[in-house]
């Protein structure tokens, strides 16, 4: 009796075990939700809870506008929205396509889904957003080598997965790991092969032609993008011809040859605009007007800049799309006094959304336009209303602190700004502040260790830029 009492004990014990108790559930992921646009302007898919998904609509939004207006709608959403995905949907060959992005407080992640039809597709895609790397990524800011580390070994979990392997070779690229980026992206060109995955091959292809245009291997990166825009022709993936249209206009820029720069481009509009993906559009022609400027291109630098600027306005884009004009137009200026104007434009037209790139990039160079004229009242008013604490604004705040001769202050701000861009994996700032702390004649900074960062990360590009300031300092 004992020994079957036992028995029975041990069975029950083991049922328990086994079987997941009723109070306790997989974690639910909230996510908020823009429904996916479709081909047909009168169709949006929406999604549905299920035991793995809350799923919540913002049904005042659709994916065209907020794909050109992130950057102001986002923060204003975030509170009770962090996690917002968008995308669009299409049909071709009787394959359904999903292009999506999930945004969140730190991050985007962002990828292509394949279904043998509509079902399928956003099946395919909910069994991929499960990935719990994803949430970790999104949620928490995370220096590049950790993201990194994170993504290889969500690539070892879930080795099939192209999105993954994907991202963790796009994340050796920006790293600058060259060798290695060159080998995940072979890597994704295998997987995508043996999945029969057209637009993944496309994508690997587009990587490689990265790598070896930073690598200034221009012949074979041309080679590389002609085979990824054939891919895309396959699928009829117009978004994607028109970004390898755009990356083949560098090299034609480094080769001078401005007439195939001009038809690189213009043919990436016109998919563009094919494609209803205006911001891709915009992208191409301002991007035009830049390299026609490199050229030497009188007219046609301010002629697609003109363009494209009427078309943001009959797109009706958010207003501070339109700093991007002035911007351009700071750009053409030579002398300094002459930027100034179109600098503070750039900044009036981005007054919401103070964080969209241009406003950034502006105030950094009225800073230090200010400063070097001694206008330090000017430089300390670009400060008002700039509250995020990030390694931009915290590299305005060393510069501001540096003129002022508030050393301490200059040396709470330049450490910040160092860690914050390495967290952030801003190679070139984590540069700009070591040279700049190098320069400081403080018995408080560590300056073997910035010396020793400038030697091991600066690439020949930052040192070309910086060498009077290099070779004062004997680095």
């Amino acid at each position: 009796m004992a020994f079957t009492a036992l028995t029975l004990f041990a069975i029950a014990l083991m049922y328990l075990i086994a079987k997941p108790s009723g109070k306790v559930n997989s974690t639910v992921i909230k996510i908020s939700y823009i429904p996916l646009s479709t081909q047909s302007d009168a169709q949006r898919v929406n999604l549905s809870d299920n035991e793995h998904f809350d799923f919540t609509e913002i049904p005042h939004l659709n994916t065209a506008y907020f794909q050109v207006s992130a950057d102001y709608e986002y923060p204003q959403l975030a509170s009770e929205h962090p996690l917002i995905l968008s995308g669009s949907m299409r049909t071709y060959n009787e394959k359904t396509y999903i292009d999506f992005i999930l945004k969140g407080p730190f991050a985007d992640w962002r990828g292509h889904v394949l279904g043998a039809d509509q079902r399928d597709a956003t099946k395919q895609l909910l069994s991929h957003l499960q990935n719990p790397v994803i949430y970790n990524l999104l949620n928490e800011a995370q220096a590049p080598a950790v993201k990194q580390a994170n993504l290889a070994i969500a690539h070892q979990q879930a080795s099939n997965d192209l999105i993954i392997l994907s991202q963790l070779t796009e994340t050796y690229l920006r790293m600058g790991e060259f060798e290695k980026a060159l080998v995940m992206a072979s890597k994704l060109e295998k997987a995508a092969i043996s999945q029969k995955n057209t637009q993944y091959v496309g994508n690997a292809l587009l990587f490689q032609s990265e790598v070896l245009t930073r690598k200034e291997l221009f012949d074979l990166s041309a080679l590389k993008l002609a085979n990824a825009i054939e891919q895309f022709k396959i699928i009829n993936d117009l978004p994607r011809q028109a970004d390898a249209l755009i990356a083949q206009s560098w090299i034609d820029h480094n080769q001078a040859d401005y007439n195939a720069i001009k038809h690189s481009l213009l043919t990436s509009a016109k998919l563009a605009f094919e494609a209803h993906d205006k911001q891709r559009e915009l992208d191409a022609l301002t991007y035009l007007s830049v390299l026609a400027h490199k050229n030497k291109q009188e007219d046609d630098k301010y002629l697609y800049l003109t363009e494209a600027e009427s078309k943001m306005k009959a797109y009706q884009f958010p207003s501070y799309h339109l700093a991007i004009i002035p911007f351009h137009y700071a750009i053409f200026t030579k002398n300094l006094e002459d930027k100034e104007p179109h600098l503070k434009q750039v900044i009036k037209l981005a007054t919401l959304t103070p964080e969209f790139w241009a406003a950034r990039t502006s105030r950094r160079q009225l800073m230090k336009y200010y400063i070097s004229q001694n206008r330090l009242k000017d430089a300390q008013v670009l400060m008002t209303g700039i509250t995020l604490d990030s390694a931009d604004n915290s590299y305005l705040k060393t510069l501001l602190a540096d003129a002022q001769n508030d050393t301490d202050a200059f040396i709470s701000h330049a450490e910040r700004t160092f860690e914050q861009a390495q967290l952030s994996g801003n190679l070139r700032l984590s540069l700009d502040i070591a040279l700049l702390i190098c320069g400081s004649d403080n018995t408080q900074v560590n300056y073997d260790f910035y010396s020793q960062y400038i030697n091991e990360k600066g690439s020949d590009y930052w040192r070309r830029i910086n060498e009077e300031k290099l070779t004062s300092l004997s680095l």
